[in-house]
């Protein structure tokens, strides 16, 4: 992103310019400025956001009122999910995106909680208790931590390769999670470290925004397979994810010719 700023009276409200100090000024600018460049430069990554964002709330709404018990706790799980996926979009459009990827991952975490719990309800209750005591906290373990790919991931491959690329990019210290945005400024007198806060460059950018958008179409996917007895009944919803289908598959075919993406070799 272009580093020069807007004016601050452009950004700011006059109750943020009163209550934010000038220290952190700089950072919080920046931020709004990343996040409203990249929706109006990326009009059609933010609509298809927008789009999953939608079937989310009709999904929930549709859900609204509780017909089976055994399915009203998962249900809370995917509403926390849905919140941490706002918050780690909204994160991604201001180009803060270890911490997207992060929050990402925590998103998804519940949401495959959820999808495990809703026809088990003895998984239900082994998560309710896991604090209460040694048994119930070596029973999650078993239940929910203990090989993962093949108990809570099982039938999700993608989900499972995305968790864990998410856990080394974002919510994980390791260098795969600082890299791109840790520089270092030798001179013949000294050296000088950095972090950027934010900003990552578009060719970068985009085409990372777009695989975390697929990311959470899939979660999107877990809510509508686990309750679709009922969600297929809302037309509307039916035709909004259509709508969504669709502008995946052009945004693909844009992002590949626009960046000359490879495609990954065969196994």
């Amino acid at each position: 992103m272009d580093n020069k700023l807007p004016d601050e009276k452009d950004l700011l409200l006059p109750v943020e310019m009163r209550v934010i100090p000038e220290h952190y000024r700089v950072y919080y600018m920046t931020k709004l400025n990343n996040f409203f460049a990249s929706v109006q430069a990326a009009s059609d990554l933010w609509r298809y956001f927008q789009l999953l964002d939608k079937n989310f709330l009709s999904a929930f709404d549709d859900l609204g009122i509780a017909t089976d018990v055994n399915r009203m706790f998962p249900l809370a799980l995917f509403f926390n999910a849905h919140a941490k996926i706002r918050v780690s979009i909204e994160l991604a459009f201001s180009r803060c995106m270890e911490e997207a990827r992060s929050v990402l991952r925590d998103a998804l975490e519940a949401a495959v909680y959820a999808y495990y719990m809703v026809s088990d309800p003895q998984l239900q209750k082994i998560w309710l208790s896991k604090d209460d005591g040694p048994a119930e906290a070596n029973a999650f373990r078993q239940a929910f931590e203990k090989e993962k790919k093949d108990r809570l991931f099982k039938g999700l491959p993608e989900l499972y390769i995305q968790w864990g690329r998410l856990c080394e990019t974002g919510a994980h210290a390791t260098p795969q999670a600082i890299a791109s945005r840790f520089h270092v400024n030798e001179s013949d007198k000294d050296i000088n470290y950095r972090l950027n806060y934010t900003g990552v460059e578009d060719r970068a950018w985009e085409p990372e925004v777009f695989t975390m958008l697929l990311t959470v179409s899939l979660l999107e996917k877990l809510v509508y397979e686990r309750y679709k007895d009922r969600l297929q009944l809302d037309v509307a919803l039916g035709n909004n994810r259509e709508l969504a289908e669709r502008l995946k598959e052009t945004l693909r075919r844009r992002i590949i010719a626009k960046y000359n993406i490879v495609p990954p070799s065969a196994p």
